[in-house]
């Protein structure tokens, strides 16, 4: 299965890229997934031009964006992404993965830290020195990585 993985913002590739290393080593995803180094996508209507030439350009299966709702209503987030991809035969391909609030709130959870309604990223600032420059998240957080449903997701990688 190849798959090309999409997010919104400038750090999240490299985090991500490390956490599909770590599914990858632990088994925790499909032997059979590949995927290309995950890309900072726009969040307008050239998403689709780029879904489209990434389709010509390789045999792509799935293409998965992950997008952080940062506190709005998780559904209305997802219809304004599936709404940007407008050709049926590409968004057909597409898996969507909102986030509640943000990314770094998988590595909240996989340090086992409590939200209690705090952005993840200030509390990894406050207990690891986390800031996004750093991409510190993307090494830690896969060390005590354990499986989390906590994501409203589309995306059946497994």
């Amino acid at each position: 299965m190849n798959v090309v993985f999409f997010v919104e913002d400038t750090y999240g590739p490299i985090f991500l890229e490390n956490l599909l290393r770590f599914l990858r080593k632990e088994s925790l995803i499909r032997e059979d997934l590949l995927w290309e180094k995950p890309l900072k996508s726009p969040l307008n209507n050239k998403i689709e031009r780029i879904l489209r030439a990434k389709i010509l350009d390789t045999d792509l299966d799935v293409a998965v964006i992950l997008r952080d709702a940062d506190g709005r209503n998780p559904e209305k987030v997802e219809m304004e992404t599936l709404n940007l991809i407008r050709d049926a035969s590409i968004r057909r391909l597409v898996r969507l993965i909102v986030l509640e609030d943000e990314i770094e709130e998988w590595a909240c959870i996989s340090f086992g830290y409590s939200l209690k309604g705090k952005k993840a990223s200030r509390i990894l600032k406050e207990k690891k020195g986390y800031s996004k420059e750093k991409g510190y998240v993307a090494i830690s957080c896969c060390n005590s990585w354990r499986p989390i449903d906590k994501v409203n997701h589309r995306a059946e990688l497994r």
